[in-house]
């Protein structure tokens, strides 16, 4: 069995990303940022489809926001 992945720094960035984005961080959103996030480490590619308005700019934008603050603290 594989352990759980250790996302909390990663949570506090993308909680202070969405503040920064002022977006609200309901927990299906932060799920779909980690999701987005697990998909891009397994994959060589994605498309990111869905109806519009449905959040998928948003999360991009806060997932980029996130990684880049990880970066700057060195994590």
């Amino acid at each position: 069995m594989l352990p759980e992945p250790d996302y909390d720094d990663m949570k506090s960035c993308i909680l202070a990303s969405c503040v920064k984005f002022k977006l609200q961080a309901v927990p299906y959103f932060l799920d779909k940022i980690i999701q987005l996030y697990e998909m891009i480490v397994v994959r060589h590619g994605l498309m990111v489809v869905g109806e519009p308005f449905a959040g998928k700019t948003s999360a991009m934008n806060v997932l980029a926001s996130a990684l880049t603050m990880l970066k700057e603290k060195g994590l």
